[in-house]
Protein backbone atom coordinates (compact mmCIF):
# COMPACT_ATOMS: atom_id res chain seq x y z
CA UNK A 1 0.00 0.00 0.00
CA UNK A 2 1.76 3.07 -0.98
CA UNK A 3 2.41 5.96 2.11
CA UNK A 4 -0.16 8.57 2.29
CA UNK A 5 1.93 11.28 0.79
CA UNK A 6 0.07 14.25 2.58
CA UNK A 7 -0.76 12.77 5.30
CA UNK A 8 3.12 12.30 6.58
CA UNK A 9 3.55 15.81 5.27
CA UNK A 10 1.35 17.20 7.97
CA UNK A 11 3.28 15.26 10.20
CA UNK A 12 6.42 16.59 9.57
CA UNK A 13 4.86 20.32 9.15
CA UNK A 14 3.70 19.51 12.65
CA UNK A 15 7.10 18.34 13.87
CA UNK A 16 8.78 21.27 12.26
CA UNK A 17 6.87 24.04 14.07
CA UNK A 18 6.78 21.86 17.50
CA UNK A 19 8.55 22.81 20.58
CA UNK A 20 11.60 20.28 21.58
CA UNK A 21 9.95 20.07 25.26
CA UNK A 22 8.41 21.38 28.01
CA UNK A 23 7.34 25.31 28.25
CA UNK A 24 9.76 26.62 30.49
CA UNK A 25 8.87 30.28 30.24
CA UNK A 26 9.12 32.63 33.26
CA UNK A 27 9.00 35.68 34.77
CA UNK A 28 12.19 37.20 35.80
CA UNK A 29 11.42 37.00 39.38
CA UNK A 30 10.26 33.69 39.71
CA UNK A 31 13.22 32.41 37.66
CA UNK A 32 15.19 33.91 40.16
CA UNK A 33 13.70 33.20 43.13
CA UNK A 34 13.48 29.60 42.03
CA UNK A 35 16.79 28.73 40.95
CA UNK A 36 19.39 31.69 42.76
CA UNK A 37 20.10 30.21 46.05
CA UNK A 38 22.09 32.16 48.88
CA UNK A 39 26.23 31.70 48.82
CA UNK A 40 25.37 30.42 45.30
CA UNK A 41 28.44 30.88 42.92
CA UNK A 42 26.71 32.71 39.64
CA UNK A 43 27.95 33.30 36.50
CA UNK A 44 27.20 36.57 34.36
CA UNK A 45 27.90 35.99 30.51
CA UNK A 46 28.01 33.76 27.73
CA UNK A 47 27.82 36.46 24.75
CA UNK A 48 28.80 40.01 24.05
CA UNK A 49 25.52 40.76 25.44
CA UNK A 50 25.17 41.05 29.29
CA UNK A 51 22.63 39.58 31.60
CA UNK A 52 22.12 43.12 33.13
CA UNK A 53 18.41 43.38 33.93
CA UNK A 54 18.93 39.67 35.91
CA UNK A 55 21.80 41.61 37.62
CA UNK A 56 19.75 44.05 38.66
CA UNK A 57 16.81 41.96 39.55
CA UNK A 58 18.88 39.69 41.36
CA UNK A 59 19.78 42.84 43.32
CA UNK A 60 16.48 44.09 44.21
CA UNK A 61 15.65 40.74 45.61
CA UNK A 62 18.44 40.07 47.60
CA UNK A 63 19.10 43.59 48.50
CA UNK A 64 19.88 44.17 52.26
CA UNK A 65 20.16 40.92 52.77
CA UNK A 66 23.93 39.60 52.69
CA UNK A 67 23.56 36.47 50.33
CA UNK A 68 27.44 35.60 50.18
CA UNK A 69 27.00 35.29 46.51
CA UNK A 70 30.53 34.41 44.58
CA UNK A 71 30.18 36.27 41.31
CA UNK A 72 31.82 35.26 38.23
CA UNK A 73 32.39 37.38 34.86
CA UNK A 74 35.13 38.62 32.31
CA UNK A 75 34.49 41.93 32.90
CA UNK A 76 33.27 43.85 36.43
CA UNK A 77 32.50 46.79 34.45
CA UNK A 78 30.23 49.99 35.44
CA UNK A 79 26.84 48.23 36.14
CA UNK A 80 28.39 45.62 38.87
CA UNK A 81 29.07 48.26 41.29
CA UNK A 82 25.31 48.12 42.34
CA UNK A 83 25.98 43.72 43.95
CA UNK A 84 29.10 44.61 44.96
CA UNK A 85 28.23 48.54 46.97
CA UNK A 86 25.55 46.69 48.27
CA UNK A 87 27.43 43.71 49.83
CA UNK A 88 26.03 40.83 47.64
CA UNK A 89 29.30 39.49 46.92
CA UNK A 90 31.39 38.19 48.43
CA UNK A 91 34.03 36.94 46.09
CA UNK A 92 34.58 38.25 42.51
CA UNK A 93 36.00 35.64 40.00
CA UNK A 94 36.95 38.05 36.77
CA UNK A 95 39.33 39.18 34.54
CA UNK A 96 38.55 43.15 34.89
CA UNK A 97 37.22 45.08 37.44
CA UNK A 98 37.12 48.35 36.56
CA UNK A 99 35.28 51.59 35.20
CA UNK A 100 35.22 50.42 31.68
CA UNK A 101 33.32 53.92 30.23
CA UNK A 102 34.00 56.28 29.36
CA UNK A 103 37.64 55.00 30.11
CA UNK A 104 39.56 51.84 31.31
CA UNK A 105 40.02 53.19 35.49
CA UNK A 106 40.11 52.05 38.62
CA UNK A 107 36.52 51.56 40.04
CA UNK A 108 35.93 53.28 43.38
CA UNK A 109 33.70 50.91 44.54
CA UNK A 110 35.98 48.29 43.66
CA UNK A 111 38.78 49.81 45.02
CA UNK A 112 36.90 50.41 48.86
CA UNK A 113 35.85 46.64 48.92
CA UNK A 114 38.75 45.52 48.02
CA UNK A 115 40.40 47.57 50.65
CA UNK A 116 38.27 46.82 53.59
CA UNK A 117 37.70 43.04 52.44
CA UNK A 118 34.25 43.49 51.70
CA UNK A 119 34.65 41.39 48.41
CA UNK A 120 37.51 38.72 47.80
CA UNK A 121 38.85 39.71 44.48
CA UNK A 122 40.14 36.66 42.48
CA UNK A 123 42.22 37.90 39.31
CA UNK A 124 42.28 35.57 36.08
CA UNK A 125 42.82 36.72 32.05
CA UNK A 126 39.94 36.81 29.48
CA UNK A 127 41.21 33.48 28.14
CA UNK A 128 41.85 31.50 31.38
CA UNK A 129 39.12 32.37 32.59
CA UNK A 130 37.19 31.22 29.07
CA UNK A 131 39.53 27.90 29.44
CA UNK A 132 38.11 26.85 32.89
CA UNK A 133 34.30 27.07 31.94
CA UNK A 134 35.44 24.89 28.35
CA UNK A 135 37.04 22.45 30.81
CA UNK A 136 34.01 22.38 32.63
CA UNK A 137 31.54 22.17 30.05
CA UNK A 138 34.22 19.51 28.41
CA UNK A 139 33.97 17.48 31.62
CA UNK A 140 37.28 17.69 31.96
CA UNK A 141 39.65 18.19 35.32
CA UNK A 142 41.68 20.96 33.54
CA UNK A 143 43.05 22.58 30.29
CA UNK A 144 46.30 24.24 29.31
CA UNK A 145 47.18 27.41 28.53
CA UNK A 146 50.07 29.99 27.58
CA UNK A 147 49.01 32.11 29.89
CA UNK A 148 49.72 33.30 33.61
CA UNK A 149 53.77 32.07 33.61
CA UNK A 150 56.32 34.16 34.33
CA UNK A 151 53.74 36.55 36.76
CA UNK A 152 52.67 37.30 40.01
CA UNK A 153 49.13 37.09 38.71
CA UNK A 154 49.50 33.16 38.06
CA UNK A 155 51.65 32.89 41.17
CA UNK A 156 49.02 33.92 43.34
CA UNK A 157 46.68 31.44 41.70
CA UNK A 158 48.55 28.92 42.31
CA UNK A 159 49.15 30.12 46.26
CA UNK A 160 44.89 29.84 45.85
CA UNK A 161 45.89 26.19 43.92
CA UNK A 162 44.06 27.44 40.95
CA UNK A 163 47.04 27.71 38.44
CA UNK A 164 49.91 24.91 38.16
CA UNK A 165 52.24 23.47 36.33
CA UNK A 166 52.80 20.04 34.75
CA UNK A 167 55.26 17.84 32.58
CA UNK A 168 54.36 18.04 29.12
CA UNK A 169 53.58 14.17 28.59
CA UNK A 170 54.47 14.56 24.64
CA UNK A 171 57.56 16.44 24.58
CA UNK A 172 59.88 18.92 26.62
CA UNK A 173 59.16 21.60 29.25
CA UNK A 174 56.24 22.29 31.34
CA UNK A 175 52.63 23.97 30.47
CA UNK A 176 50.42 26.14 32.90
CA UNK A 177 47.02 24.17 33.17
CA UNK A 178 44.14 25.78 34.72
CA UNK A 179 41.06 24.24 36.71
CA UNK A 180 37.72 23.42 35.38
CA UNK A 181 35.17 25.99 37.28
CA UNK A 182 31.64 24.96 37.81
CA UNK A 183 28.96 27.59 38.46
CA UNK A 184 26.05 26.96 40.51
CA UNK A 185 23.59 28.55 38.23
CA UNK A 186 24.28 30.40 34.44
CA UNK A 187 22.52 33.59 33.51
CA UNK A 188 22.94 34.40 29.86
CA UNK A 189 21.03 37.25 28.04
CA UNK A 190 20.57 36.58 24.10
CA UNK A 191 18.34 37.74 21.25
CA UNK A 192 15.46 35.14 21.02
CA UNK A 193 14.15 31.67 22.22
CA UNK A 194 11.32 29.42 21.80
CA UNK A 195 9.13 28.62 24.78
CA UNK A 196 11.39 25.45 25.39
CA UNK A 197 14.59 27.79 25.60
CA UNK A 198 16.42 26.88 22.29
CA UNK A 199 18.19 30.42 22.03
CA UNK A 200 19.64 32.71 19.41
CA UNK A 201 22.84 34.96 20.63
CA UNK A 202 24.54 36.63 17.66
CA UNK A 203 28.11 37.28 17.45
CA UNK A 204 30.92 38.41 18.11
CA UNK A 205 30.67 35.59 21.41
CA UNK A 206 32.64 36.77 23.57
CA UNK A 207 33.07 34.19 26.13
CA UNK A 208 30.63 32.03 24.46
CA UNK A 209 28.44 29.40 25.89
CA UNK A 210 30.84 27.29 27.77
CA UNK A 211 29.34 28.48 31.14
CA UNK A 212 25.90 27.21 29.96
CA UNK A 213 27.18 23.76 30.03
CA UNK A 214 29.18 24.18 32.46
CA UNK A 215 26.05 25.14 35.37
CA UNK A 216 25.99 22.25 38.33
CA UNK A 217 21.94 23.18 39.05
CA UNK A 218 20.96 25.78 36.31
CA UNK A 219 20.58 27.84 33.82
CA UNK A 220 18.55 31.09 33.55
CA UNK A 221 18.26 32.87 29.94
CA UNK A 222 16.69 36.36 29.32
CA UNK A 223 16.17 37.23 25.61
CA UNK A 224 14.29 40.12 24.17
CA UNK A 225 11.57 37.79 22.88
CA UNK A 226 10.17 34.47 22.85
CA UNK A 227 8.85 33.58 18.70
CA UNK A 228 8.32 30.74 17.65
CA UNK A 229 10.09 27.27 16.78
CA UNK A 230 10.08 28.05 13.21
CA UNK A 231 11.61 31.09 13.98
CA UNK A 232 14.52 29.53 15.61
CA UNK A 233 14.74 27.24 13.17
CA UNK A 234 15.14 30.16 10.62
CA UNK A 235 18.25 31.00 12.38
CA UNK A 236 19.33 27.75 13.42
CA UNK A 237 22.95 28.87 12.66
CA UNK A 238 22.61 31.60 15.67
CA UNK A 239 21.73 28.91 18.22
CA UNK A 240 24.18 28.61 20.79
CA UNK A 241 22.04 27.82 23.50
CA UNK A 242 20.12 24.24 23.07
CA UNK A 243 16.43 23.85 25.39
CA UNK A 244 17.84 21.20 26.83
CA UNK A 245 20.16 22.67 29.47
CA UNK A 246 17.99 25.63 30.04
CA UNK A 247 16.18 26.08 33.31
CA UNK A 248 13.62 28.92 32.41
CA UNK A 249 13.16 31.59 29.72
CA UNK A 250 12.29 34.85 30.94
CA UNK A 251 11.11 37.78 28.06
CA UNK A 252 12.58 40.81 28.71
CA UNK A 253 13.27 43.47 26.29
CA UNK A 254 16.06 45.66 26.63
CA UNK A 255 17.66 42.98 28.77
CA UNK A 256 21.20 43.82 28.14
CA UNK A 257 20.71 47.53 28.94
CA UNK A 258 22.83 49.85 29.73
CA UNK A 259 25.08 47.62 27.16
CA UNK A 260 25.14 46.56 23.73
CA UNK A 261 22.80 43.30 22.52
CA UNK A 262 23.88 42.42 19.01
CA UNK A 263 20.77 41.86 17.01
CA UNK A 264 22.02 42.94 13.20
CA UNK A 265 21.75 39.35 12.01
CA UNK A 266 17.95 39.29 13.11
CA UNK A 267 16.47 42.40 11.92
CA UNK A 268 12.96 41.04 13.00
CA UNK A 269 14.41 41.94 16.32
CA UNK A 270 17.36 43.83 15.94
CA UNK A 271 20.20 44.88 18.49
CA UNK A 272 20.70 47.90 20.45
CA UNK A 273 24.20 50.01 21.56
CA UNK A 274 25.55 50.94 24.59
CA UNK A 275 23.68 53.56 26.19
CA UNK A 276 26.72 55.61 27.17
CA UNK A 277 25.25 58.63 28.95
CA UNK A 278 23.26 55.84 31.21
CA UNK A 279 26.77 54.16 31.74
CA UNK A 280 28.62 57.70 32.50
CA UNK A 281 25.92 58.52 35.00
CA UNK A 282 26.98 55.55 36.45
CA UNK A 283 30.70 56.00 36.91
CA UNK A 284 29.74 59.36 38.05
CA UNK A 285 27.76 58.26 40.94
CA UNK A 286 30.05 55.39 41.85
CA UNK A 287 32.71 58.32 43.22
CA UNK A 288 30.51 59.12 45.91
CA UNK A 289 28.54 56.48 48.10
CA UNK A 290 25.91 58.79 48.75
CA UNK A 291 25.38 59.10 45.11
CA UNK A 292 25.74 55.83 44.33
CA UNK A 293 22.75 54.94 46.92
CA UNK A 294 20.34 57.81 45.12
CA UNK A 295 21.13 56.58 41.87
CA UNK A 296 20.76 52.67 43.24
CA UNK A 297 17.30 53.75 44.76
CA UNK A 298 16.07 55.75 41.49
CA UNK A 299 17.29 52.73 39.25
CA UNK A 300 17.79 49.51 41.01
CA UNK A 301 15.63 49.67 44.41
CA UNK A 302 13.23 52.45 43.63
CA UNK A 303 11.98 50.07 40.60
CA UNK A 304 10.07 47.19 41.74
CA UNK A 305 10.31 45.50 38.24
CA UNK A 306 12.03 45.43 34.90
CA UNK A 307 8.84 46.72 33.78
CA UNK A 308 9.03 49.53 36.55
CA UNK A 309 12.81 50.39 34.97
CA UNK A 310 11.62 50.33 31.31
CA UNK A 311 9.19 53.03 32.17
CA UNK A 312 11.89 54.84 33.80
CA UNK A 313 14.18 54.62 31.21
CA UNK A 314 11.15 55.82 28.00
CA UNK A 315 10.28 53.95 24.63
CA UNK A 316 11.95 57.12 23.11
CA UNK A 317 15.06 56.39 24.55
CA UNK A 318 15.45 53.00 24.14
CA UNK A 319 14.07 53.92 20.50
CA UNK A 320 17.29 55.93 20.20
CA UNK A 321 19.64 52.96 21.16
CA UNK A 322 18.03 50.77 18.26
CA UNK A 323 18.68 53.29 15.74
CA UNK A 324 22.35 53.80 16.23
CA UNK A 325 23.31 50.20 15.25
CA UNK A 326 24.35 50.96 11.83
CA UNK A 327 27.41 51.80 11.28
CA UNK A 328 26.98 54.01 8.16
CA UNK A 329 24.95 56.32 10.31
CA UNK A 330 27.96 58.23 11.56
CA UNK A 331 28.55 60.77 8.95
CA UNK A 332 24.77 61.78 9.81
CA UNK A 333 26.14 62.45 13.31
CA UNK A 334 29.75 64.54 12.75
CA UNK A 335 28.13 67.53 11.79
CA UNK A 336 26.86 67.75 15.43
CA UNK A 337 29.06 65.61 17.50
CA UNK A 338 32.53 67.56 15.37
CA UNK A 339 30.85 71.22 16.30
CA UNK A 340 33.16 73.23 18.42
CA UNK A 341 36.06 70.72 18.68
CA UNK A 342 38.54 72.30 16.39
CA UNK A 343 41.69 72.59 18.24
CA UNK A 344 45.22 73.71 17.16
CA UNK A 345 47.46 72.65 20.44
CA UNK A 346 48.63 69.44 20.36
CA UNK A 347 47.76 67.13 23.48
CA UNK A 348 50.86 64.69 25.41
CA UNK A 349 48.08 62.24 24.98
CA UNK A 350 47.70 63.04 21.07
CA UNK A 351 51.34 63.10 21.04
CA UNK A 352 51.71 59.74 22.34
CA UNK A 353 49.26 58.15 20.75
CA UNK A 354 50.17 59.09 17.11
CA UNK A 355 54.33 58.53 18.47
CA UNK A 356 53.01 54.95 19.21
CA UNK A 357 51.12 54.61 15.92
CA UNK A 358 53.90 55.40 14.12
CA UNK A 359 55.87 52.79 15.98
CA UNK A 360 53.05 50.02 15.15
CA UNK A 361 53.24 50.85 11.34
CA UNK A 362 57.38 50.66 11.33
CA UNK A 363 56.74 47.73 13.20
CA UNK A 364 54.33 46.25 10.93
CA UNK A 365 57.02 47.09 8.01
CA UNK A 366 59.64 45.78 9.51
CA UNK A 367 58.38 42.48 10.68
CA UNK A 368 55.67 41.66 8.74
CA UNK A 369 52.90 41.19 11.02
CA UNK A 370 49.39 40.77 10.11
CA UNK A 371 47.28 41.21 12.77
CA UNK A 372 46.95 43.66 15.81
CA UNK A 373 45.49 43.23 19.06
CA UNK A 374 45.12 46.78 21.66
CA UNK A 375 43.89 47.11 24.69
CA UNK A 376 41.33 49.62 26.06
CA UNK A 377 42.07 53.56 25.88
CA UNK A 378 45.16 55.05 24.09
CA UNK A 379 46.62 51.87 22.87
CA UNK A 380 43.65 50.96 21.09
CA UNK A 381 43.65 54.70 19.24
CA UNK A 382 46.90 54.27 18.20
CA UNK A 383 46.25 50.89 16.64
CA UNK A 384 43.53 52.14 14.92
CA UNK A 385 45.34 54.97 13.11
CA UNK A 386 48.44 53.15 12.32
CA UNK A 387 46.22 49.80 11.12
CA UNK A 388 44.04 52.31 9.20
CA UNK A 389 46.96 54.36 7.70
CA UNK A 390 49.14 51.01 6.65
CA UNK A 391 45.50 49.18 4.65
CA UNK A 392 45.47 52.68 3.07
CA UNK A 393 48.56 52.46 1.63
CA UNK A 394 47.81 48.30 0.68
CA UNK A 395 49.11 46.38 3.68
CA UNK A 396 47.32 43.03 4.60
CA UNK A 397 47.38 44.31 7.99
CA UNK A 398 43.86 43.38 9.97
CA UNK A 399 43.15 44.94 13.63
CA UNK A 400 42.15 42.40 16.43
CA UNK A 401 39.47 42.60 18.89
CA UNK A 402 39.45 40.05 22.53
CA UNK A 403 36.13 39.66 22.31
CA UNK A 404 35.90 37.87 19.25
CA UNK A 405 36.33 40.72 16.55
CA UNK A 406 38.85 39.95 13.55
CA UNK A 407 39.11 42.66 10.58
CA UNK A 408 36.96 45.65 11.96
CA UNK A 409 37.17 48.88 10.09
CA UNK A 410 36.98 51.00 13.47
CA UNK A 411 33.25 53.67 13.17
CA UNK A 412 34.77 57.21 13.52
CA UNK A 413 33.10 59.03 16.28
CA UNK A 414 33.29 56.34 18.80
CA UNK A 415 36.83 55.87 20.89
CA UNK A 416 34.81 53.09 22.94
CA UNK A 417 37.11 49.67 21.90
CA UNK A 418 33.47 47.10 22.00
CA UNK A 419 32.02 50.05 20.35
CA UNK A 420 28.40 47.92 18.77
CA UNK A 421 29.20 49.63 15.20
CA UNK A 422 32.79 48.24 14.73
CA UNK A 423 30.62 44.58 14.43
CA UNK A 424 29.26 45.81 10.94
CA UNK A 425 32.90 46.51 9.55
CA UNK A 426 34.30 43.18 11.04
CA UNK A 427 35.35 40.51 8.60
CA UNK A 428 34.92 37.87 10.74
CA UNK A 429 33.17 37.23 14.16
CA UNK A 430 34.28 34.39 16.70
CA UNK A 431 34.63 34.24 20.11
CA UNK A 432 37.93 34.55 23.11
CA UNK A 433 39.12 31.43 21.91
CA UNK A 434 39.55 32.66 18.56
CA UNK A 435 41.18 35.79 18.60
CA UNK A 436 43.42 35.27 22.06
CA UNK A 437 43.79 31.75 22.26
CA UNK A 438 44.69 31.16 18.30
CA UNK A 439 45.14 34.59 16.44
CA UNK A 440 47.27 36.09 18.85
CA UNK A 441 49.18 33.04 20.58
CA UNK A 442 48.64 30.31 18.02
CA UNK A 443 51.25 28.79 16.00
CA UNK A 444 50.94 30.88 13.02
CA UNK A 445 50.28 33.97 14.81
CA UNK A 446 51.83 36.90 13.48
CA UNK A 447 50.15 38.98 15.64
CA UNK A 448 51.91 42.41 17.27
CA UNK A 449 50.46 43.61 20.82
CA UNK A 450 49.70 46.77 21.61
CA UNK A 451 48.92 46.93 25.46
CA UNK A 452 49.15 50.07 28.26
CA UNK A 453 49.68 50.10 32.16
CA UNK A 454 49.70 51.64 35.12
CA UNK A 455 53.40 50.80 35.92
CA UNK A 456 56.02 49.48 33.37
CA UNK A 457 59.86 48.21 34.55
CA UNK A 458 63.22 47.81 32.84
CA UNK A 459 62.45 44.22 32.12
CA UNK A 460 59.38 45.35 30.09
CA UNK A 461 56.85 43.73 33.20
CA UNK A 462 53.64 45.11 32.93
CA UNK A 463 51.60 46.27 36.11
CA UNK A 464 47.21 46.54 35.63
CA UNK A 465 46.33 44.97 39.23
CA UNK A 466 47.36 46.57 42.20
CA UNK A 467 49.58 49.38 43.48
CA UNK A 468 49.55 49.95 47.35
CA UNK A 469 45.96 49.03 48.68
CA UNK A 470 45.13 50.49 45.24
CA UNK A 471 42.85 47.85 43.05
CA UNK A 472 43.27 48.57 39.53
CA UNK A 473 42.19 47.33 36.37
CA UNK A 474 43.24 43.55 36.15
CA UNK A 475 44.37 41.49 33.53
CA UNK A 476 41.65 42.02 31.03
CA UNK A 477 43.81 40.03 27.53
CA UNK A 478 46.52 41.74 28.51
CA UNK A 479 48.44 38.42 29.97
CA UNK A 480 47.69 36.24 27.11
CA UNK A 481 48.82 38.89 24.48
CA UNK A 482 52.04 39.78 26.60
CA UNK A 483 52.35 35.77 26.52
CA UNK A 484 51.30 34.31 23.40
CA UNK A 485 51.49 37.30 20.87
CA UNK A 486 54.68 37.30 18.39
CA UNK A 487 55.63 40.98 19.64
CA UNK A 488 54.02 43.25 21.90
CA UNK A 489 54.52 47.21 22.00
CA UNK A 490 54.02 49.09 25.12
CA UNK A 491 52.57 52.76 25.51
CA UNK A 492 52.20 54.67 28.87
CA UNK A 493 52.90 58.51 29.86
CA UNK A 494 56.31 59.55 30.50
CA UNK A 495 55.80 59.79 33.90
CA UNK A 496 57.91 58.21 37.07
CA UNK A 497 55.26 56.73 38.33
CA UNK A 498 54.75 54.73 35.44
CA UNK A 499 58.14 53.74 34.10
CA UNK A 500 59.56 52.27 37.24
CA UNK A 501 62.39 50.09 38.14
CA UNK A 502 60.34 46.78 39.22
CA UNK A 503 56.60 47.07 39.34
CA UNK A 504 55.25 46.42 42.47
CA UNK A 505 53.29 43.25 40.80
CA UNK A 506 53.25 42.03 37.26
CA UNK A 507 50.26 41.12 35.67
CA UNK A 508 51.53 40.47 32.53
CA UNK A 509 55.58 39.37 31.88
CA UNK A 510 57.80 41.47 29.81
CA UNK A 511 59.55 39.09 27.81
CA UNK A 512 57.90 39.99 24.04
CA UNK A 513 57.69 43.16 25.01
CA UNK A 514 60.48 44.90 22.22
CA UNK A 515 58.84 48.72 22.10
CA UNK A 516 57.86 51.13 24.81
CA UNK A 517 56.60 54.68 23.70
CA UNK A 518 55.53 57.58 26.09
CA UNK A 519 54.80 60.90 25.06
CA UNK A 520 58.47 61.59 25.01
CA UNK A 521 60.71 58.97 23.82
CA UNK A 522 60.77 55.24 21.87
CA UNK A 523 63.01 52.88 23.66
CA UNK A 524 63.81 49.74 21.97
CA UNK A 525 65.14 46.23 23.76
CA UNK A 526 68.79 45.17 22.55
CA UNK A 527 69.49 41.92 23.91
CA UNK A 528 67.76 42.53 27.79
CA UNK A 529 68.00 46.49 27.94
CA UNK A 530 66.12 49.46 26.83
CA UNK A 531 67.92 51.75 25.15
CA UNK A 532 66.16 55.17 23.41
CA UNK A 533 66.11 55.13 19.82
CA UNK A 534 63.48 58.32 19.20
CA UNK A 535 63.34 61.65 21.56
CA UNK A 536 60.66 64.45 21.33
CA UNK A 537 62.09 67.73 22.33
CA UNK A 538 59.80 71.03 22.17
CA UNK A 539 60.78 74.44 21.98
CA UNK A 540 60.60 75.14 25.50
CA UNK A 541 63.02 72.11 26.15
CA UNK A 542 67.13 73.37 27.56
CA UNK A 543 69.17 71.14 25.70
CA UNK A 544 71.34 70.92 28.42
CA UNK A 545 69.15 69.92 30.91
CA UNK A 546 65.83 68.35 30.30
CA UNK A 547 63.14 65.80 31.12
CA UNK A 548 64.57 63.32 27.88
CA UNK A 549 68.32 63.86 29.44
CA UNK A 550 67.21 62.15 32.57
CA UNK A 551 64.66 59.79 31.84
CA UNK A 552 63.69 57.90 34.93
CA UNK A 553 65.83 54.75 34.67
CA UNK A 554 66.12 53.78 31.19
CA UNK A 555 69.73 55.58 30.74
CA UNK A 556 70.32 58.56 28.41
CA UNK A 557 70.85 57.70 24.92
CA UNK A 558 73.62 55.80 23.64
CA UNK A 559 75.76 58.21 21.91
CA UNK A 560 77.38 55.59 19.79
CA UNK A 561 73.83 55.03 18.12
CA UNK A 562 71.76 56.97 15.95
CA UNK A 563 68.82 58.63 18.61
CA UNK A 564 65.92 60.45 15.86
CA UNK A 565 64.07 63.31 17.01
CA UNK A 566 60.54 62.60 16.40
CA UNK A 567 58.43 65.17 14.68
CA UNK A 568 55.34 66.60 15.78
CA UNK A 569 51.99 65.34 14.65
CA UNK A 570 50.80 65.66 10.96
CA UNK A 571 47.77 67.39 10.52
CA UNK A 572 46.59 63.98 8.75
CA UNK A 573 47.49 62.21 11.40
CA UNK A 574 45.78 64.30 14.06
CA UNK A 575 42.73 64.25 11.75
CA UNK A 576 42.18 60.78 12.15
CA UNK A 577 43.51 60.65 15.48
CA UNK A 578 40.40 63.28 16.72
CA UNK A 579 37.71 61.66 14.20
CA UNK A 580 38.21 58.57 16.07
CA UNK A 581 37.65 60.61 19.97
CA UNK A 582 36.35 63.27 19.33
CA UNK A 583 35.18 64.08 22.82
CA UNK A 584 38.84 63.50 23.89
CA UNK A 585 37.88 60.28 26.28
CA UNK A 586 41.88 59.37 26.07
CA UNK A 587 43.16 62.15 23.95
CA UNK A 588 42.19 65.46 26.46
Amino acid sequence: MPPNIDELNARWNARIQSTSGPSRVSSLRDAIDRHIRREDTLYFGGAWARPNAALFELCRRYWGSDPNFTLATPALGNQFVVPIHGQLVGKAISAIHATIFPAPAPNPVYVEACRRSLTEFEDWTMQTLALRLQAAALNLPFLPTHSLGGSDLGDELKQREQFTTVENPFGEGDIGVVPALYPDVTIVHGLAADESGNTLICPPYYDNSWAVYAAKRSVIVTVEKIVEPEFIRRYAHLTRIPAHVVSAVCEVPMGGHPTSVPGNPVPEIGGYVDDYEFLGELATAAKCPQDLDDWIRNWITGCPSHSDYLDKLGVARANALRRKTAANNWPREAKTVLQGKRRLEVSRAERQAIFAARQIRQRISEAGFTTVLAGLGLSSLAAWVAVFLEQQEGTAVELLVESGIHGMVPCPLDPFLFNYRNLETARSLGDIHQVLGVMTAGHRNRTLGVLSAAEIDRRGNLNTTRIGDVLLTGSGGANDVASGAAEVLVTVPHHPRRLVDQVEFVTSPGSRVRTIVTDRVVMTRDDDAFTISSVYRSADDDDADTEIDKPDFFGTPDEHTDVTCMALPTVDELTLLRLFDPDGFFLD
